[in-house]
């Protein structure tokens, strides 16, 4: 939510207001555990590039609100919680976690946007991610069209940069992810088939 000018538009400052800042929870299963190293690779490569709100912070020049680009460390936006080990599904952990994401807000000292990663079985997937993004970051119609375009393989997009290889730490009981642009196909495969699982303050947002 821009003007071409860099200014913030009229409604993301609005929604950057105490009483009325909104923050978008997006919680999906996946079909396989999530090779860390290839997400932080692609988050890094495809979506940083493709999305340019998502490597920008806010800024107040003169009473306006502005997007300024920053530099973005990666693992201050990527977070892999570790649960106690010996259960065979992990549906409480997950629901309590997600459960605490609701309470949490975005620090806006940095780009207003995490990704946690779940990497633990339930009666749903093998893994399940959480998104917590400012709604100043764009609209669920953007969002979801962003996360799809950056799904594009760089077979079916040559301007797409190469995927790198996967981390060697990868666990063997959890087959790695063979390049960054699957990590972020995947998710968005999950987000178009369970559109209305957006939640936005705990309800359906669809």
């Amino acid at each position: 939510m821009e003007n071409e000018d860099g200014h913030v538009s009229p409604s993301g400052e609005m929604l950057n207001t105490s009483s009325f800042a909104l923050i978008v929870h997006v919680v999906a299963a996946l079909d396989k555990p999530v090779d860390i190293f290839s997400v932080k690779t692609a988050i890094r490569e495809i979506l940083l590039p493709r999305g340019p709100r998502f490597s920008s912070i806010t800024r107040n020049e003169e009473g306006v609100l502005q997007w300024q680009a920053t530099e973005v460390n990666i693992d201050n936006h990527v977070f892999v919680p570790e649960f106690p080990a010996g259960h065979m599904v992990y549906d409480k952990f997950v629901e309590d976690y997600v459960s605490d994401m609701h309470t949490r807000k975005l620090p806006h000292s940095r780009p207003l946007w995490e990704f946690h990663f779940l990497n633990y079985k339930t009666t749903k997937g093998e893994a399940t991610v959480v998104i917590n993004l400012h709604h100043m970051l764009g609209d669920g119609t953007s969002l979801l069209s962003l996360a799809i375009a950056c799904s594009n393989t760089k077979a079916d997009n040559p301007l797409l940069p190469q995927g790198s290889t996967p981390s060697s730490h990868v666990q063997q009981t959890r087959p790695p992810v063979k390049n960054p642009e699957d990590s972020l196909q995947n998710m968005a495969s999950a987000f178009h088939t369970c559109g209305c699982s957006v939640l936005h303050f705990g309800r359906p947002y669809c």
